[in-house]
């Protein structure tokens, strides 16, 4: 041997042919074990599949399935995912991807692989490359949060309607209106003098820091039911007002006859 060469004896891996075909042993032994589910048999058209809908499903399932966010193992999974639906690989092999991947989730491997059989088959029969059930997940959601709207917009209206103040109709005067609020000669003067019509004759408002929340709504409602009456009140005494003058007005413009 000349000095400064380096040479190497015995044979790589390539050479041998005891290693050459090791995977097809193990994935022959793993179905003599069943640890293959029978949709694998089913072949799946990558370039049918949408992947953007896969791809954030691979990321979740497999850190839920982990425990944590393995970046080695989902890029892997994503790669062989990539490389069919470009047409890199002839086809995707579910058994040897579980087989891959079993070191690094060892029996969450075959969870993980059948249910991402299952979504591929499932893609590759829609029309836009997205399995049923995300399709099924979708609506469930946006049914979920339509329902929840109802609800909130019924709340909203359930509170709206108890906080109106209560009016009875049917008042007519000679202004033309037909309602105002009703309010007895007692209540009127109870109004007049500034103490709120809803208070008891000499009693005294509690003071809110002594209140329960539950009373301090109650009696701010109370209070704005009290405003938006007064609100009414005065509105309708500003619109009879314009009517009167208007009515004045009509009648200096109307001529006067002398009678004979």
């Amino acid at each position: 041997m000349s000095e400064g060469a380096c040479f190497y004896r015995g044979t790589s891996m390539d050479q041998c042919s005891q290693f050459g075909d090791t995977d097809t042993k193990l994935v022959k032994q793993m179905e003599k074990n069943k640890q293959f589910p029978d949709n694998y048999k089913e072949k799946v058209n990558m370039k049918k599949v949408s992947l953007d809908v896969i791809k954030p499903w691979v990321r979740k399932r497999i850190t839920e399935l982990m425990g944590l966010e393995d970046d080695i193992v989902i890029e892997y999974a994503l790669q062989q995912l990539e490389e069919n639906n470009m047409g890199i690989q002839n086809n995707l092999d579910p058994k040897s991807l579980q087989l891959n991947l079993t070191p690094f989730m060892e029996r969450k491997a075959k969870i993980f692989c059948s249910e991402l059989w299952t979504h591929l088959l499932s893609a590759q029969e829609s029309p836009i490359g997205v399995p049923q059930s995300f399709i099924d997940l979708k609506k469930q959601e946006l049914q979920a949060k339509k329902d929840k709207a109802n609800k909130i917009q019924e709340e909203l209206d359930r509170r709206r309607a108890a906080l109106q103040p209560q009016t009875t109709t049917g008042f007519s005067n000679q202004s033309g209106f037909g309602f105002a609020p009703s309010m007895s000669s007692a209540e009127g003067a109870t109004a007049a003098s500034g103490t709120s019509i809803f208070d008891k004759a000499g009693s005294k408002k509690r003071n809110r820091f002594d209140q329960t929340p539950a009373e301090a709504s109650k009696e701010a409602a109370i209070e704005q039911a009290e405003q938006e009456a007064a609100d009414n009140l005065a509105r309708i005494e500003a619109a009879q007002a314009i009517r009167d003058a208007q009515v004045k007005e009509a009648e200096a413009k109307r001529p006067k006859f002398d009678v004979i």
